[in-house]
């Protein structure tokens, strides 16, 4: 492999642990406005 290849393939490889890392605080988020809407759908709706 190249020079420029192996450069390439590294930045590439630490974007996507960078963009991975975002992952988990955006599940949790998600996961806050289920049980937001699902506590909300029971209060209202019971």
């Amino acid at each position: 492999m190249t020079d420029l290849g192996e450069r390439t393939l590294r930045r590439e490889i630490e974007e996507n642990r960078r963009s991975e890392r975002r992952l988990i605080p955006q599940a949790l988020l998600a996961i806050v406005v289920v049980v937001a809407l699902v506590v909300v759908r029971q209060v209202f709706f019971l």
